[in-house]
Formats: structure tokens, sequence, C-alpha cells
């Protein structure tokens, strides 16, 4: 077998279906659009490896986007950026494929976040989209982290229950003969790669928090004092980005 072709192929096949390109692939809002196509055509849910690539693909259109016009980056980024939070598994059930997941949709919405607010020569039909998309962004943010949170103590290799036998932390445990005994020691297992997940998760929320609160708050006091081209729409938002009665206050009455 030639490895070397294999390895290219594997290489360019990830380029093309999860949103990787070469400079010359990311200089047009077509080529962005085509892309972004690809990603969400790939997306398979329920596969942490799969999953990962997604965003690993999300976060690097977002970093192409500033090589296109500004208003159809907002526009592409937008769309983006609203299909990644309804992916997200920011706020849901834990699932195994979480573990593989790990935050890497949380740093897709990092990066296509700080686009769209570094960014905002908006055409004036997406204003109001672009208000609903920060909001919920905060909202999402605000609605997994976990104020004051304390970082909780994993283990490199955990030990199994007291049993017979060698007992070596991190051992396999399809070589523990006892089922009762094997199960509970991959519920350990799964326990401790949740909780460092659950650290993780936290550590990255809090930093989208401190990053993104005060410009999406007051991007949106731009917005509803200027009336935007859905008022009611944005204001309706407003509710799901989980804001302080200050901020609430800042919005509404500037």
């Amino acid at each position: 077998m030639n490895f070397a072709r294999c390895s290219r192929t594997a290489f360019v096949v990830s380029f093309v279906v999860f949103g990787l390109a070469s400079a010359s692939e990311s200089g047009t809002a077509s080529m962005i659009h085509e892309r972004i196509a690809r990603l969400e055509s790939a997306w398979t849910p329920g596969s942490g490896e799969e999953e990962t690539s997604y965003y690993q693909g999300a976060t690097k259109i977002a970093n192409d986007l500033s090589s296109i016009d500004e208003g159809d980056a907002n526009r592409e980024g937008l769309a983006l950026l609203r299909s990644v939070l309804a992916k997200s598994s920011a706020n849901k059930e834990f699932r195994e494929a979480d573990i593989a997941v790990g935050s890497s949709d949380l740093e897709s919405i990092q990066s296509l976040t700080r686009f769209l607010l570094n960014h905002d020569a908006v055409p004036a039909a997406l204003q109001s989209d672009k208000a609903v998309t920060l909001a919920a962004v905060l909202g999402v943010i605000r609605g997994e982290v976990k104020p004051n949170y304390v970082e909780k103590r994993v283990y490199e290799n955990v030990m199994p229950p007291v049993g017979e036998g060698i007992l070596i932390a991190g051992m396999d445990p399809d070589s523990i003969a006892d089922p009762a005994a094997r199960e509970k020691y991959k519920i350990a297992i799964r326990e401790n790669e949740r909780i460092n997940l659950e650290n993780r998760r936290q550590s990255m929320l809090q930093i989208l928090e401190r990053e993104f609160a005060t410009p999406v708050v007051a991007y949106l006091v731009r917005i509803v004092a200027r009336g935007g081209d859905d008022p009611e729409k944005v204001r309706a938002a407003i509710s799901r980005a989980r804001l302080t009665p200050q901020e609430l206050r800042q919005i509404l009455n500037p």
C-alpha cells in the first residue's frame, strides 16, 4: 500500500469535507458559502470524532471570513454561528460523544462571535438577525456556565474497586473477572472523564463570558436604540440572553 498517497488523500478529503481550505479557496463569498454547505452536509451527530471535525471546520471558516466582503462575511458568519449554536452540546444532557468533542464547539462559537463583533459593516436587513444571534450566544454561555465554579479533582488513571486479583490504576476493565466490579470500574472511568470535561468546559465558558458579555450588551443597546429592521424580534430575543437586571436596564433604558 502506498501510505504517502493515502495520507495525502486523507488530507485532501479533510480539507474538502470539513471546511478547511487553501488560501486560494478562502478568497470569495461563493467559496465560503460552498465550504459551509459541504461542512453542513458532512455533519454526523453522535460521532465524537465527526462532530469535532465539524467544529474545527467551522473555526477555520471563521478565521477566513475576513478574506471576503464584510457584508457577505457577516451573512455567512451569522448563518454558520446559528448552526453551531443549534448543534452545540452546551446545555444538553451528557453524551459519550461529548468526551471527544471536548470544548471544540465552544471554540467555534468564540471564533465566529469574535469575528461578528469586530466586523460591524452588516447590511441593514441583517441587523436584527445579528442582534438575535449574539443574544443567543450570551444565553448559551450563561446557560451552561456555573458561577464561582471550583475545578474538581480528576485522575490520570482511575483506581479499580477493591476486589480479587492484581488491581492497578488505569488497568483495562475487561481484565477484571468479576462482572459487577468490572461494571463499577467502567462507571468510575466514565465519571472521571465527565468531570474532566466539565472542568475544561467551565474554564472555557468563563473565558467566553468575560470576553463577550460587555460587547454583546453594547451591541444590543445600539440596535435597540437604533430601532433596527425588526425591533420586536430583537426585544423578544433579549429574554433569551440571560441578562442581569443592570444589563436589561442598560439596553431598554439607555
